[in-house]
């Protein structure tokens, strides 16, 4: 697959200006991405290539410079991070010069809430959400709780979501708000560095009751009860606890279509019980509601290859931790299995209620395709395949511009990430072990002295998709002097 393109624009996340000298002493500087003013009090951490622990742990003085010395040849990875801005990463090749790193601004999402009564609210909590790329479903990513004045504020790293708020208590009742409204939530994009506000009133109307009982196996049992708003299954909207009859009662319920879920007290050498019922609540109280419970599922996971291949495909590992995470608020946590090409891994007392699954640590070589959906809402009778695939990579050139290739770093966004390569003498980078899907590209001078801010640009990035198994060949344009290349 080959790609010939070209742009006007383009930006990204920081700048690392290294040439490479024989000197073992450098320094890294940190400057602000929108002003190019210094960053004090910012921590640099230095990793060799595959260790864990961090080989220098450093903090910026009052110009932004954090200096080093005696380090032995090699390949490190660098993470800086200061409150308010977003972390960021680099990889850099002992020996090096000076390092410039540029650190964006969280943006920042505030706002308001008012009841009915025009009021702070009783009990309230705003929920920040992504899009899952695979089924375009909310997933919930950051909760904040509201102050007693009704106000809120989140810092986010720049990107899209959806923002709604839900409340649990007598006086505002309990129910999820999605801004606007629950029909058309509205995508809501923050740069770094921006503020968005968005108040929210929550309506007045009706409120109603839920109640009924557990159908307990033995007398004086509870079990914890969770409820959960259909449209967003993953937001609790209320959690309570049964009487020792098995009984509940839920007030200042809204309108809407819910699920019940029921989960019993963990206990010595007893395998939890669980149940779930739906309930519609619509102009009246919805009352006698009986809630059946029983052991938990079970199911079986076996990993497979993307396609016609049943084998680990080329760069997966044969076995794999796979993360089984709730995607409705059944009231359990995650749980971590180990999975395999070659047999069956049983997995036993999950509730009835549906995961998504995911492998987080398969390395560079390797994807997972797609986020795998598991509905346990019914017994599953045969293994459930959780595929895995071979990562892309792009093999490019940078085209002349009006400094050498040394003179430029590539960046590459996708995934919540960004990349930096640098060219080499010939003007070609790689990317490697890049997961299938949309990425953005871009080159900027590395220069270090450009005020211009990078993440501002990252809209005029290049836009493309990239396949998983082969490289990706593509020719890059170089930014033009205007962006200060040559100054």
């Amino acid at each position: 697959m080959s790609h010939r393109l070209a742009c006007t624009g383009y930006g990204a996340l920081f700048l690392v200006s290294a040439a490479i000298c024989q000197a073992q002493a450098f320094a890294l500087r940190v400057v602000d991405d929108a002003s190019g003013s210094p960053l004090s009090s910012a921590i640099v951490r230095l990793h060799n290539a595959g260790a864990r622990e961090a080989t220098a742990d450093l903090e910026t003085d009052d110009q932004g410079w954090a200096r080093l010395a005696g380090l032995p040849p090699g390949e490190y990875t660098v993470e800086f991070s200061r409150p308010g801005f977003v972390p960021v990463r680099s990889h850099l090749q002992l020996p090096t010069s000076n390092v410039t790193m540029r650190m964006v601004r969280y943006g920042l999402l505030s706002g308001s809430v008012t009841g009915a009564d025009g009021k702070p609210p009783g009990r309230a909590v705003i929920a920040v959400f992504t899009k899952i790329r695979d089924t375009g479903e909310l997933s919930p990513l950051r909760y904040a709780s509201v102050a007693a004045n009704g106000s809120y504020a989140i810092e986010l790293s720049p990107g899209g979501y959806a923002v709604g708020v839900w409340c649990n208590g007598a006086k505002d009742g309990v129910g999820l708000q999605l801004y606007p409204n629950n029909a058309h939530p509205e995508w809501v994009t923050l740069r770094g560095g921006e503020t968005r506000e968005i108040r929210f009133g929550i309506p007045s109307g009706e409120r109603f009751r839920i109640s009924g009982r557990v159908q307990l196996p033995q007398p004086g049992m509870q079990f914890d009860l969770t409820l959960g708003a259909v449209e967003q299954p993953a937001l609790p909207l209320a959690l309570l606890r049964t009487a020792l009859d098995g009984s509940f009662r839920l007030e200042g319920v809204l309108p809407g279509a819910y699920d019940l879920f029921a989960a019993s007290e963990a206990s010595p050498g007893m395998q939890p019980l669980f149940g779930r019922a739906r309930v519609r609540v619509a102009g009246q109280n919805v009352e006698e509601v009986n809630v059946a419970v029983g052991a938990g599922r079970t199911v079986q996971l076996l990993l497979r290859g993307k396609g016609p291949w049943e084998k680990a495909p080329l760069g997966c590992p044969s076995r794999a931790a796979v993360l089984l995470a709730p995607a409705e608020f059944v009231g359990v946590a995650p749980r971590t299995v180990e999975v395999s090409f070659d047999k069956a891994t049983v997995v036993t007392a999950l509730p009835p209620g549906r995961f998504r699954l995911t492998l987080p640590d398969l390395g560079a070589g390797c994807y997972q395709a797609g986020t795998a959906g598991l509905d346990l809402t019914a017994d599953l009778r045969d293994p459930f395949p959780v595929e895995l695939g071979s990562t892309g990579a792009i093999r490019g050139v940078l085209r002349s511009g009006p400094a050498p290739p040394s003179g430029y770093a590539v960046v590459l966004t996708g995934f919540q990430s960004l990349r930096v390569a640098f060219p080499d003498a010939e003007g070609k980078f790689v990317f490697d072990g890049l997961p299938p899907g949309p990425y953005r590209i871009g080159a900027r001078a590395r220069d270090g002295v450009s005020r211009a801010s990078w993440f501002q640009d990252a809209d005029s990035l290049i836009a493309l998709e990239i396949p998983g198994g082969s490289p990706t060949d593509m020719e890059l344009p170089a930014p033009p002097v205007r962006e200060g290349v040559g100054r």
